[in-house]
């Protein structure tokens, strides 16, 4: 999938990072993240409504390179990068977190969305009533609005 199905800016948008709170890679079987070089360059590319989440069904691994890493390790990516992570068949949890961070002149072009259904009505709705930036911190695992 790529970042921007699920929110998207203009300008550079936001670069994510993916940390890594446990090692990643193929040997332990447990899900790393694998990454397509040069999709950024693509825009933003029409997803699906998968089981789990938006999207892109016709996506492989194939010319993807894994991203094995340990502990520790933050990952940064632009907005229209297409990744994925296979399923952890390990028995242990691979937590990670991610950060977005955007520019405050980059516009929202649409706020948020998880199936195809909400994106289409998020940008209809963005033609006649600007999306608003949300902002907020997060402080012992709470949200607060600013």
């Amino acid at each position: 999938h790529q970042d921007a199905a699920f929110f998207e800016f203009d300008g550079l948008g936001p670069i994510g990072t993916l940390n890594y709170c446990v090692d990643t890679n193929l040997q332990r079987n447990n899900g790393p993240l694998y990454v397509v070089p040069g999709s950024h360059k693509l825009g933003f590319v029409e997803h699906s409504d998968t089981a789990s989440h938006l999207g892109l069904p016709e996506w492989s691994t194939e010319g993807a390179i894994c991203v094995e890493a340990p502990a520790g390790t933050a990952l940064f990516f632009h907005q229209y990068l297409i990744h994925g992570s296979p399923p952890n068949h390990s028995d242990i949890p691979r937590p990670n977190f991610i950060n977005r961070y955007t520019r405050p002149q980059d516009k929202v072009i649409m706020p948020l969305a998880t199936s195809v259904k909400m994106r289409q009505e998020a940008l209809e709705k963005a033609k006649t009533e600007p999306p608003k930036r949300e902002r907020g911190l997060m402080a012992r695992g709470e949200r607060l609005a600013l």
